[in-house]
């Protein structure tokens, strides 16, 4: 284990630190764990999660302009309104 070389402790104490923080030890942070679901390809993954951005932020435009048209919806109506 290079970590616990650079950090100057034994192995062993290192893994205790670990699984005293409730770390895996199996798993890499960022990395897979397994192999990918289904036998899906990294590029066919990659593609997907693009595809679901490019979805995720076409939402985001269509929200950020209902959100603007009811602002100024509002704006309108409370100017409107001579109680």
């Amino acid at each position: 284990m290079g970590i616990a070389a650079d950090l100057g402790v034994m192995d062993a104490t290192l893994s205790g630190w670990l699984k005293a923080a409730g770390v895996s030890l199996h798993a890499r942070p960022g990395g897979r764990t397994g192999p990918p679901p289904d036998g899906v390809t990294p590029e066919q993954e990659l593609a997907r999660l693009r595809s679901r951005v490019a979805e995720l932020e076409a939402d985001a435009r269509k929200l950020n302009t209902e959100r603007d048209i009811l602002r100024a919806a509002a704006k309108y109506f409370v100017g409107e309104t001579r109680w």
